[in-house]
């Protein structure tokens, strides 16, 4: 199981050009959790003064399993608040509150992963969470 990503409209040949784990999604949340890209549906997203939620803040429902949709505002919205959280260590601040974690380079590289996915989507019609 885990999470994939796709521009195209969902089909049985679709291609999905980025994916992660539970594990690795896991953590990609927490960051989005921490830079209040998402809240919500359970969630609780940090709201710090330098990430505020706003009116762009998705619900975090939408990326709880398949068959969320990103617009692509709201990926333009997720790429600009990822990139945020890597040019101030956010991510890891989100991991010192963990003893186990994959490591900050790890995490990191899934963020940048997932930052450029969104950058790319935000320059098309958004994706679905397939």
């Amino acid at each position: 199981m885990g999470y994939a990503f796709t521009m195209d409209e969902p089909s049985d040949d679709m291609a999905t050009p980025c994916g992660f784990s539970n594990y690795q999604m896991n953590f990609v949340r927490l960051v989005m959790l921490w830079v209040s890209v998402i809240d919500g549906d359970g969630y609780k997203a940090h709201n710090w003064p330098e990430f505020p939620i706003c009116d762009q803040t998705l619900p975090a429902g939408e990326f709880d399993g398949v068959g969320g949709r990103v617009s692509a505002a709201g990926a333009a919205f997720i790429a600009e608040r990822l990139r945020q959280a890597l040019e101030t260590h956010a991510v890891e601040d989100v991991l010192d509150f963990f003893d186990d974690h994959p490591g900050g380079p790890q995490v990191r590289s899934w963020v940048e992963e997932f930052a450029g996915f969104n950058e790319q989507a935000a320059q098309r019609d958004g994706y679905h969470l397939v």
